[in-house]
C-alpha cells in the first residue's frame, strides 16, 4: 500500500518521522517496527507498519542513518503531527 501523510522534521540535526503532520490526517496505532532502535536504515526503506482507520500503512525512512529513537511503542495510539521516531541522517543521506 502507498505510503501517505508521513512527514519529516528537522530538529538539531535529526529528523522526526511524523504521520499527518500539517494535514487533517486521522489518529493512529502503531503496528509493528520493522526496525530495532540504533540500527541502520536506507532511504525509502521500510521501519514500521501503521494502521489509521482501518487501512496498514508502511513508514518508510527519509534518510539513510541510524534510528535513534522510537517515541511509539507498538500497540499504542497517536496522533496527527507527533513525532513517532528520530533518525540521525549520515553525510550523504539527506
Amino acid at each position: 500500500m502507498e505510503q501517505k501523510g508521513v512527514a519529516t522534521r528537522i530538529k538539531k540535526g535529526r529528523r522526526a518521522v511524523v504521520w499527518g503532520e500539517g494535514s487533517k490526517a486521522s489518529p493512529g496505532t502503531m503496528v509493528q517496527w520493522l526496525k530495532e532502535r540504533g540500527g541502520w536504515v536506507a532511504i525509502g526503506e521500510k521501519i514500521a507498519i501503521v494502521r489509521v482507520s482501518s487501512d496498514e500503512f508502511p513508514l518508510t525512512a527519509p534518510v539513510q542513518g541510524a534510528l535513534e529513537d522510537i517515541f511509539v511503542t507498538e500497540g499504542s495510539p497517536f496522533q496527527a503531527g507527533e513525532p513517532l521516531a528520530t533518525i540521525r541522517p549520515v553525510r550523504g543521506g539527506t
